[in-house]
């Protein structure tokens, strides 16, 4: 850090490779945005919500989904459906991710 600071002065070191910048595969804000457009609209259409306070769980407004609906199953409809739009497809990491199935 001393040889920087001696031979660049006070500014930031940058970054010759790598990063998030240079990430291809990372999804867009609008990709994003679609993936949870589509999990809203799929919750709305098939969630169940429960009736009054569940113990355990913050959030009174707790929809659940079907057993027969796995996260699987809501993957395949979503890669579907963005097939048919031609947009990008979110991996099923990233649509696995308990984050975006927070609206649930």
């Amino acid at each position: 850090m001393l040889k920087w600071y001696k031979s660049e002065g006070l500014v930031r070191k940058e970054k010759k490779s790598g990063g998030r910048l240079s990430n291809n595969h990372a999804l867009s804000f609008d990709d994003i945005s679609r993936v949870v457009q589509f999990i809203a609209s799929y919750a709305a259409d098939h969630a169940l919500m429960l009736p009054g306070h569940v113990p355990g769980f913050q959030c009174h407004d707790i929809k659940l989904l079907p057993s027969s609906h796995t996260k699987k199953v809501v993957y395949d409809k979503h890669n579907e459906s963005m097939n048919h739009v031609n947009s990008n497809v979110a991996g099923n990491s990233s649509l696995y991710s308990s984050s975006l199935y927070s609206s649930w």
